[in-house]
């Protein structure tokens, strides 16, 4: 397990601290998926959760799925504990969808024009300083494209070639094998969808989504709302993929508007922690618990351009009342194995997120994790995935089960001890301290 050292003061969970009460907020990663197929998928993992641990989860119907922030609540009873817990969701299915539906010529020009600008401001060689790996992740549709247009040139010059009586013949040719094999690779080996996904995160470096931003403001003002009137033991805040991007955008927001903050350049040092905020309503003292999984925020946060995020990050990095939790994996090759986002990204913070690696093998069934290894789409979806073993990682133990996320964090041993001993213990626990 890797871990970050934190600050001494940091505030601690009791050590006997049982949660009957949870709000959570979740943002996705880059998908067009809907509200109520999100809340589908959710039914449909939920019941591995139930399975592996021996529990039972009960899940309302979706209300306002019309709105920007759907939500619905699961009630999940185990023999010792109880847990009722109420998931709110942004929903930015229509902003992907928005640049799904873009034509093929557009998502090519658009998708080599992002990559182009992460290579030029250096962004790729930060990357491969960080985790080679995830350098060889960027490469990918370059090296795809490539291929495709190699395939096309060689084409064209054979043709024209073989074309005596019209040799300018071969520039269609050529154009045509490129254009074919495009297509037949597009989805299958998902070029498109990572065309428009480096799109897209080139926008968000350079701030060029203001239809994202009100929706991201919209969200921090429904989160604020809630902290005002809640009763929850616990508030959790989850982002995965870019998600977690998105949501340590929000949660600054948050605590910006919470305690009538300012930005704090993440290139200064921090002020004194021991100065109240002027005027922070009672909500600003509930203290928050943030979790990043197989996040992508060092993807944003590398870029020189990304200055807001990075000034976000400091804000919710050194605010005392926030818990911030970062879970990578080594097989999901889309996320920052071994890396402190605010440690790399350079924001001079006091307070560094927790961070913790673990094993995708250790949550799923030797045939499944065999099935998909070669998947990476899908072992990426894991961190928001019903286990099949018993793990201290547990996307749904985290958002239904009785221990606070900070306990589980500090404590793995200890919640996994808790847990197993309250509920029912006949399946064997997989590795609960890697």
């Amino acid at each position: 397990m890797a871990s970050d050292s934190r600050s001494a003061d940091h505030p601690r969970s009791a050590p006997d601290a049982r949660v009957t009460r949870r709000l959570a907020f979740l943002i996705t990663g880059y998908e067009p998926l809907p509200p109520e197929k999100q809340h589908a998928r959710f039914v449909r993992e939920i019941g591995r959760f139930e399975t592996t641990w021996g529990v039972k989860a009960k899940v309302s119907e979706a209300e306002g799925l019309d709105q920007p922030v759907p939500r619905w609540t699961v009630e999940t009873v185990a023999p010792g504990w109880t847990v009722d817990t109420e998931l709110r969701l942004f929903d930015w299915h229509e902003v992907v969808a928005a640049d799904f539906s873009r034509t093929e010529p557009r998502r090519i020009l658009d998708g080599v024009m992002a990559l182009a600008d992460f290579v030029l401001t250096g962004t790729l060689f930060r990357y491969a300083r960080c985790n080679f790996r995830y350098a060889l992740f960027f490469l990918y549709p370059l090296v795809l494209l490539g291929l495709i247009a190699a395939a096309g040139i060689y084409s064209g010059i054979w043709y024209a070639g073989k074309a005596h009586t019209a040799p300018l013949l071969g520039f269609p040719a050529g154009f045509t094998v490129s254009w074919i094999l495009y297509r037949l690779v597009r989805n299958r080996l998902f070029l498109a969808y990572i065309l428009d996904d480096w799109s897209f995160a080139r926008d968000l470096v350079r701030a060029r989504r203001p239809d994202l931003d009100a929706r991201l403001d919209q969200f921090a003002a429904s989160i604020i709302e809630a902290l005002a009137t809640t009763k929850a033991d616990e508030v959790v805040l989850i982002g995965h993929s870019l998600g977690a991007a998105l949501m340590v955008e929000v949660l600054a927001r948050v605590l910006e508007q919470r305690t009538g903050a300012t930005p704090q350049p993440a290139e200064t040092a921090p002020q004194s922690e021991s100065t109240p905020p002027q005027s922070a309503p009672a909500a600003a003292q509930r203290p928050l618990a943030l979790m990043t999984c197989g996040s992508s925020i060092l993807k944003i946060g590398l870029h020189p351009a990304a200055r807001r995020l990075r000034e976000d990050a400091a804000v919710v990095a050194n605010n005392p009342k926030v818990f911030w939790v970062e879970y990578q994996a080594l097989v999901d090759i889309i996320n920052f194995y071994k890396c402190n986002p605010v440690r790399e990204m350079g924001v001079k913070a006091d307070r560094l997120p927790e961070v913790r690696t673990v094993r995708i093998r250790n949550m799923l069934k030797e045939e499944t994790y065999r099935r998909f290894r070669g998947d990476f789409f899908r072992m990426h979806r894991q961190f928001v995935m019903g286990n099949e073993r018993r793990y201290h990682y547990d996307y749904f133990m985290i958002l239904c089960g009785p221990v606070p996320l900070e306990t589980r964090v500090l404590s793995p041993d200890a919640a996994m001890a808790a847990v197993c001993a309250e509920g029912a213990a006949a399946a064997p626990v997989a590795g609960a301290a890697s």
